[in-house]
């Protein structure tokens, strides 16, 4: 292979348990492309860590993944009527995020995403009378939130999380358990101290599998190495040599993962500048 990612196998796995210590009833999350390291792999992990739950992203990485986690499975993409249908055992969980997907899914087990201020998807406040009659018809997991990365209002993210707690109660719903994504571990800890009665469980895949920068190496064949000029124009962008030397052509591009690079949230004049 041209890139090769090395990990330090030992220092990996003593992180994740460092994970599973500071996050109670984790729920280890594999999609995408496993994180770099591949489902079967993080399938495999799950297991080591003795989770019971393994959250995928979509019923296709179910699909492949049952085949290699033993417990229960939870596809975080909401169901839509009319999705193509994925032959899945009972195992797998199913998350909704309106009154519709939970009538769709009658029979089977569901967990109920409410919108948090991410104003991705999720129930509404409104839609809480309408899920007494729904949820008859299907085996209730849980609810969930998924919350927001940056908080640059200021706002408190338990306090989010205890403002649908408090609406679920109201509504008479039933609040034994509640997926979490995004809280630190004190958060966690603020949450469960509240509400004993409720079991939080923390989805968690970046932290748990990349958290730990020094557990892992990557390493690229050099291609060619180029002489180049003050001034001379070079790659894609055109960009201009900062001064005379060599420019080094390294393995590793976007049939990687490399290379890519996500939007990042600009706050002010200056950084929107820069």
């Amino acid at each position: 292979m041209a890139l090769t990612l090395y990990v330090d196998t030992a220092r990996w796995r003593a992180h994740h348990k460092h994970v599973q210590e500071q996050f109670p009833g984790l729920v280890p999350v594999c999609k995408g492309n496993g994180y770099g390291f591949g489902h079967e792999r993080l399938a495999d992990e799950a297991t080591r860590l003795g989770s019971d739950v393994l959250a995928v992203g979509t019923t296709y990485e179910a699909a492949r993944i049952k085949d290699w986690f033993g417990g229960d499975l939870l596809v975080l993409t909401p169901f839509r009527r009319g999705e193509e249908p994925v032959p899945l055992p009972d195992r797998v969980i199913r998350s909704v995020s309106s009154i519709d997907g939970v009538y769709g899914l009658v029979g089977a087990r569901v967990v109920i995403e409410v919108m948090s201020s991410m104003k991705r998807h999720g129930v509404s406040e409104q839609d809480l009378p309408h899920l007494h009659s729904a949820i008859e018809n299907v085996r209730l997991e849980g609810f969930a939130i998924h919350l927001p990365l940056d908080r640059t209002d200021g706002s408190d993210a338990v306090e989010e999380v205890i403002g649908w707690m408090d609406r679920l109660r109201a509504a008479r719903l039933p609040l034994h358990t509640m997926f979490v994504s995004h809280l630190k571990a004190e958060e966690l800890a603020r949450l469960q101290q509240q509400f004993p009665q409720t079991h939080f469980r923390a989805r968690i895949g970046t932290r748990l599998w990349l958290g730990d920068h020094e557990a892992t190496e990557y390493r690229g064949a050099v291609l060619d190495v180029t002489r180049v000029s003050k001034g001379d124009r070079f790659g894609y962008r055109q960009q201009k040599a900062a001064s005379d030397g060599y420019l080094v052509v390294v393995a590793g591009g976007t049939s990687h993962g490399v290379g890519l690079e996500a939007p990042k949230a600009l706050h002010g004049v200056m950084p929107r500048a820069k």
